[in-house]
């Protein structure tokens, strides 16, 4: 739709419209990492942000942490009629730094979710390792990695796709292959992966952690190290749940009951097992990645909550925040 349609459509006349004729449902948003330009960040606005909280202060909705959540769809009660939610994935340092204070001055709840290790400053993502590879690689370093990698085809990807093929592969990989794989490719790029996280990749701090909680914030689980959860063998898998957790609630007492896992595709990132491991778990639910909303009762799975990826534009936080999303996904599925 255009912007003009879905301005009209989502105007606090058609959204009082809308939403009366709506049942209850909420919204979460997936955030990662934010902008700061003098480290190379790239990632969310932080004026969008506001703008964004702004325009949804404005509309009267609420803002609902993950536990709030949880307990609405435990208790079978339904969610405030305009009612949204916010999570970010991964602990970056970028996340307390930038976003809290803007979550905090408009009294919005959003859940961190973190990656234990990473806090301890002893990991850093993997992702972030061959993003750094990349960065620090020349063109004909990279020409010479791609020879080594064989596509679908027989041939070696172009190098415009050779990052994107590359993290489809450690997407298909357990940890230890991850690891294994990265330092056979810096050793191919002839760099050397440093130990500790750069500053730009480097994470959030126990003590940032704990001042979220102080300004409002929740924190959550996000595994261990972060793998692939489905890749993992039955007993790390449901080791990076339940250790994940014992490791947060230690330093964060406050911390929510609600796990987040990594990266998050169902069927893909985790599956059916995970789903179980978390329901024996003291977690009371858990997030996906699949974009998709929550309505209370419903079709909706407790241990794999679909989140919306955070848009970058006011027409499509529009869209999937309002009635509108909803009224979409109901007419396409009576087609």
């Amino acid at each position: 739709m255009s912007k003009i349609i879905i301005d009209a459509l989502t105007s606090s006349i058609s959204n009082k419209i809308g939403f009366s004729l709506s049942k209850p449902f909420c919204s979460i948003f997936m955030l990662h990492r934010f902008a700061v330009p003098d480290e190379q960040i790239s990632g969310h606005s932080a004026d969008f942000l506001k703008k964004s909280l702004e325009y949804l202060r404005k509309e009267k909705f609420t803002f609902l942490s993950a536990e709030d959540v949880t307990n609405h769809l435990l208790e079978k009660r339904p969610f405030p009629k305009r009612s949204v939610c916010f999570t970010l994935d991964d602990g970056f340092w970028d996340q307390a730094s930038v976003s809290a204070p803007i979550f905090s001055q408009y009294d919005c709840p959003a859940t961190y979710y973190l990656v234990t290790r990473f806090i301890d400053q002893k990991i850093w993502m993997w992702d972030s390792k061959l993003e750094y590879l990349f960065e620090n690689s020349t063109e004909s370093s990279l020409t010479k990695l791609a020879q080594t990698i064989a596509t679908n085809s027989g041939k070696p990807p172009a190098s415009a796709n050779l990052f994107n093929t590359l993290i489809d592969k450690l997407k298909r990989e357990n940890l230890n292959s991850i690891d294994q794989l990265l330092a056979t490719w810096a050793t191919t790029l002839e760099i050397d992966l440093p130990d500790e996280a750069p500053v730009k990749y480097r994470a959030m701090s126990w003590n940032d952690a704990q001042s979220l909680i102080k300004l409002g914030q929740k924190v959550g689980p996000h595994s261990v190290t972060h793998p692939i959860l489905a890749n993992e063998t039955d007993e790390e898998s449901e080791r990076q749940i339940n250790q994940s957790w014992l490791e947060l609630k230690t330093k964060i007492p406050e911390a929510s009951d609600v796990f987040c896992y990594p990266v998050g595709r169902y069927g893909k990132d985790f599956g059916q097992r995970e789903m179980e491991f978390v329901a024996r778990s003291e977690m009371r639910s858990a997030h996906a990645a699949d974009p998709g909303y929550i309505e209370a009762g419903k079709h909706d799975t407790i241990t794999a909550l679909k989140r919306y990826g955070f848009p970058d534009t006011m027409k499509d936080l529009k869209q999937y925040a309002t009635w509108l999303e909803r009224a979409k996904d109901i007419t396409r599925s009576r087609k």
